[in-house]
């Protein structure tokens, strides 16, 4: 396992000495909250999910080109909840199956016509953190922007997180017979759940599923995971995990606390 940062180390370790003091305006429970594609994971498993579906013969009303312009126009949250609500119709067992086929693969992408997708793996350094934090006591949390199913499995498989630990955009469900057993199946629709957990919906699901306390560390590596960050307090940790060809200086005046700012540097690139 990847050893941390050791400058990210020290930061972690003074402010749990702040925490053994009782600083009066430090929340009065450990808790960390990160964002997991880019993130925790090199890569997002949405993306790799959704490929995978299109990749399999899935008869999905969105494509990978309508998904892609929809990025490239900067319309990210129009574009994370299309690939959600253009699952309407699968059953729970078939996205949780593609999702594990996805983590299970074993490959290094998924090829589509025009697109190479890549299959995500963790982030070592940030798999290390995680234990790391833990054994300090603190208690981990996952909020994406990926479906639910998806974000949970892959927070299991990879991360050994249980499901109450990780949250992501969940679509409404119906239940219907299976025509062969007769036996009642959640299948998802395109209506979704409040709050779609992108950017200030993270804030809310943080406060409704998590806790009234802010977290005293967070990660992310989109600007739509600033609202996130920004519930750290001034005396906390936020970490950006930096991408290739990107800016992270840009993060900083998002920041209603830029003083709390770890700069982690891209992960490194997969060997061939």
């Amino acid at each position: 396992m990847d050893k941390i940062p050791a400058e990210l180390e020290h930061r972690v370790m003074a402010l749990e000495e702040q925490v053994d003091r009782r600083e009066t305006d430090l929340p009065a429970e450990k808790i960390a909250v990160f964002d997991l594609d880019n993130t925790l994971l090199i890569g997002d498993i949405g993306d790799a999910v959704f490929a995978w579906l299109l990749k399999e013969g899935h008869k999905l009303p969105f494509s990978w080109k309508e998904y892609d312009g929809l990025l490239a126009a900067g319309r990210k949250r129009q574009a994370y909840e299309r690939v959600v609500t253009a699952m309407a119709g699968l059953t729970i067992d078939a996205l949780n199956k593609a999702t594990l086929q996805v983590l299970r693969c074993g490959q290094t992408d998924i090829e589509l016509a025009g697109a190479r997708v890549p299959v995500p793996r963790p982030n070592p350094i940030m798999q290390a953190f995680l234990k790391f934090i833990a054994d300090l006591g603190y208690r981990v949390y996952v909020i994406s922007a990926t479906n639910i199913q998806s974000v949970r499995l892959a927070c299991r498989e990879l991360f050994g997180l249980p499901e109450t630990h990780a949250f992501g955009i969940r679509s409404i469900l119906a239940f219907v017979s299976d025509p062969v057993s007769g036996n009642k199946q959640a299948v998802l629709t395109d209506k979704l759940e409040e709050p779609v957990t992108i950017g200030e919906g993270k804030v809310e699901a943080f406060k409704r599923f998590i806790s009234s306390h802010p977290p005293l560390i967070a990660a992310g590596d989109s600007l739509s995971d600033v609202p996130m960050l920004n519930m750290v307090p001034p005396l906390g940790l936020t970490i950006w995990v930096c991408r290739p060809g990107t800016d992270p200086q840009s993060v900083l005046p998002q920041l209603t606390h830029p003083q709390t700012l770890f700069l982690l540097p891209p992960a490194p690139s997969r060997k061939k």
